[in-house]
């Protein structure tokens, strides 16, 4: 059984994930603002927090996760804060998005 962190977690994709770590047994916590109203499957433990909070992230770092799932990292500046916060901490870090996959339409 593996120790898994969601960053979001409560979204249509990242939810499909989290439900699917908890039927595979592994111990899963998802970290957000607690702000959507999504029922998490019995067992999750919701860390409430602000990835644009520096003191929050910095106390969800400090925790060790045998893997990490980023769904809500969106620049540059924000993977390498994670890569720098989770290093040492992650056995395995995994970003997923769409977001970014797609060119981004030129400005008008």
């Amino acid at each position: 059984m593996a120790s898994v962190l969601f960053i979001g977690g409560t979204g249509q994709i990242s939810l499909a994930c989290v439900e699917e770590a908890v039927r595979a047994g592994h111990k899963v916590s998802v970290f957000n603002r607690g702000r959507t109203a999504a029922e998490l499957p019995a067992g999750v433990t919701s860390i409430i927090g602000d990835k644009a909070n520096a003191a929050d992230y910095a106390r969800l770092a400090a925790k060790n996760f045998d893997v990490v799932c980023q769904f809500m990292a969106f620049t540059p500046e924000q993977m390498a804060a994670d890569i720098a916060a989770f290093a040492g901490h992650a056995g395995q870090y995994v970003f997923i998005s769409s977001a970014s996959a797609y060119q981004k339409p030129p400005r008008h």
